[in-house]
């Protein structure tokens, strides 16, 4: 996910990102917000 959005931002020039999720079960939800985080982190590096 990381290389592919990397790629998506340098390819549009995009300085910010607008991520969707929308799994109905919670725990679902909090797994996709971790995983969105997870790859915001290494963007900040």
């Amino acid at each position: 996910m990381h290389r592919a959005l990397g790629t998506f931002v340098a390819h549009t020039g995009a300085d910010e990102l607008i991520i969707a999720t929308t799994p109905y079960a919670h725990e679902a939800r909090l797994y996709s917000y971790e995983l969105t985080a997870r790859v915001a982190e290494r963007f900040a590096e």
